[in-house]
């Protein structure tokens, strides 16, 4: 009979382990799917960035010292080495992340054995954080630090109870991973102060209580030294901001993408929170009628991980959903709990799991594929772009410090320069810049975007309203583009030299449609954006309007755009002789018009009289383009 119990037991074992390696496999595939298929984030690019501006750790630290980065610095070193061993590809930089992540699963498997003693609940417990859209998320993204605290926790709760009872070992282990977690990042110390929730309900005895008190000294002497170089630098530029985000909202957020990763719709949050707050709490009155203490443990973490960082909020305004990852293989220990509580009511069970995979399945397929989810937002086009139509003599403004362009830029053969140089640059330093770029370039490429760098799109705004907008191409969520300083340079400018009345004269025009000058017949829907080159050999007392006409071949005006020039910033009354006034105007088709070719018109008028102004020697029009010339 003894036998046939270890024999039992055996089989039962080796089913276990080879389960366990399939979670693993199915984990794997998971994490390295399409690992390099996004682009890298702007804060993945900073950390790339920083390990690969600096020669060794010591610069490193340094630098964040000197920036007053938030995060400690354990996961920049580690990046920095991986990164001088594997190189700097996405799927490279990234692949340290999932191969972390992988150790996650596996020590939430060791921990829920730990806590429950039952192979089943582990396994469950495993597959869920195998499974999990967030982790999948944060396995695929270059900063291993949401992979190194889980890992730092999972280990320290391991070795907690040893650590009670008075092993020397685990009371260094316990330290030594304690002080890696808070390292990885400051959260992490929310899973800590779990344990003493854990030690409160166990009683354990007063030589216990110190035992983990003076872990936690410790801990806090390895990581105080880090916090007393970087407090300076974080206090001013961290704690200065606080988030006007409620708590319903913070809740709403924060619990809903616990439930079934940031892939989803909002409208998935609240029936995500209450599958998985259920499971959690039956979990949670499962453990407690077994193992109070580490039922209390579990709950605990969850709860001061969400009240720590809400509270944190209040004086920092950045937050991210991801940051209660720190306490995820809680949550995912609890809900196997519940639903292993299910097992007695199969139809509730398989109506569970259902709904939870089904919402890992989708939020799988939103994450993979769906470009609203994705992290890619056109850089990797836009290098492409670059990297075949620029040419000697360009060079690229920005006009924000984006560590993600300045990755998939990195290897363009053009300059690149950033504009304004600091947020607080003066409007004649700008001009400065500006006119300096001009004269020594033949193009202006440039990436605009919106950021607390120019909030107001100023740069933009001065390539527009001083040269040629010669292509505007977007690419995704991101645009670039081309501006002449010298536009008689470039090849689709149309020179005319036609006299109006009143001593104005057209120099040239130059129409793209789309954004793009090149030669084809314009779409219903597409938007022409015509710029007119004018100049006055006397000043003017009147002021002009433009008119603009697409006309088709029948003679009628298919779309239209009257203005004064320069969408009324600059009458011809301003106009000084010989100077040469840019005049941008941009319409669009209509969308139900159906048409064979087109031509553009363009003249002036008073517009108090409606009174054209001739062009001479004869006409009050002139044509400045034509899709059937293309």
């Amino acid at each position: 009979m003894h036998d046939r119990s270890t024999v039992n037991r055996a089989g039962a074992d080796r089913r276990s382990l080879a389960l366990a390696l399939v979670i693993m496999l199915i984990a794997c595939a998971l994490r390295f799917f399409r690992l390099d298929a996004q682009e890298l984030r702007g804060d993945e690019a900073a950390s790339w960035a920083r390990v690969t501006q600096t020669a060794g750790p010591i610069d490193l630290a340094q630098r964040l010292i000197r920036e007053g980065q938030p995060h400690p610095p354990l996961h920049y070193w580690l990046l920095q080495i991986w990164e001088r061993i594997f190189g700097e590809s996405e799927f490279a930089l990234r692949s340290l992340s999932a191969l972390l992540s992988l150790i996650v699963v596996a020590l939430i498997y060791r921990v829920t054995f730990r806590l429950t003693a039952n192979c089943a609940v582990s396994l469950v417990a495993m597959s869920i954080g195998a499974l999990h859209p967030y982790q999948i998320w944060l396995a695929q993204d270059v900063k291993n630090m949401y992979e190194l605290v889980p890992i730092g926790l999972l280990i320290a709760t391991l070795l907690l109870p040893r650590v009670l009872r008075g092993d020397r070992r685990a009371w260094i282990g316990y330290v030594i991973a304690g002080a890696l977690s808070v390292l990885s990042h400051y959260y992490a110390a929310f899973g800590l102060l779990a344990h003493g929730a854990y030690i409160i309900w166990k009683r354990i005895d007063r030589r216990g209580w110190l035992r983990w008190m003076a872990a936690g000294i410790a801990v806090v002497l390895g990581v105080l030294p880090w916090i007393a170089l970087i407090w300076p630098g974080l206090a001013v530029k961290q704690f200065s901001h606080p988030s006007q985000q409620s708590i319903d909202q913070f809740l709403l957020q924060t619990l809903g993408a616990a439930a079934w990763g940031p892939a989803l719709p909002q409208a998935w949050a609240a029936p995500g929170i209450l599958l998985v707050g259920f499971l959690s709490v039956l979990g949670g009155v499962q453990l407690w009628r077994s193992r109070r203490a580490w039922s209390v443990m579990l709950g605990a973490w969850l709860l001061i991980t969400l009240i720590g960082i809400f509270s944190i909020t209040r004086f920092r305004s950045t937050y991210n959903t991801f940051y209660l990852s720190n306490a995820y293989p809680a949550l995912y220990i609890l809900i196997a709990l519940g639903l292993m509580a299910l097992q007695q009511r199969r139809a509730l069970l398989r109506l569970m799991s259902g709904a939870l995979l089904i919402g890992c399945v989708l939020s799988w397929r939103n994450y993979y594929f769906e470009p609203a989810y994705s992290r890619t937002l056109g850089l990797r086009q836009v290098a492409r772009a670059l990297t075949a139509d620029s040419r000697s003599g360009d060079v690229l403004i920005t006009n924000q410090p984006d560590p993600a362009a300045i990755y998939y830029l990195r290897n363009l053969a053009i300059p690149i320069v950033l504009l304004p140089p600091d947020p607080a640059a003066r409007q004649d330093q700008i001009d400065q810049a500006l006119d300096q770029l001009a004269a020594q370039h033949d193009r202006l490429w440039h990436l605009p975007a919106r950021s607390s760098w120019d909030p107001n799109g100023s740069i933009e705004a001065q390539l527009r309203d001083r040269y040629l907008l010669a292509v505007d191409a977007r690419f995704k969520l991101m645009r670039l583009q081309e501006y002449v300083p010298r536009p008689e340079t470039a090849p689709e400018y149309h020179a005319l030299k036609v006299e109006f009345e009143q001593g104005i004269q057209l120099l040239g025009s130059f129409v793209t449609v789309n954004g793009d000058p090149l030669d084809r017949q314009p779409q219903a829907g597409e938007w022409l954006r015509v710029t007119l080159f004018w100049t006055t050999s006397a000043p003017l007392t009147a002021d002009y309007t433009v008119f603009v006409h697409a006309i088709d071949s029948s003679g009628r005006i298919v779309a239209q755009e009257d203005s004064r020039p320069r969408h009324n910033a600059l009458p011809t009354s301003s106009w000084q002789a010989q100077q040469i006034v840019l005049d941008a105007h941009e319409f669009q088709l209509p969308e139900a018009s159906a048409f064979d070719s087109l031509v553009i018109r363009i003249g002036l008028y008073d517009p108090v009289s409606g009174q054209r102004l001739k062009v001479m020697p004869t006409g009050d029009s002139v044509e400045v383009w034509s899709s059937s010339a293309r």
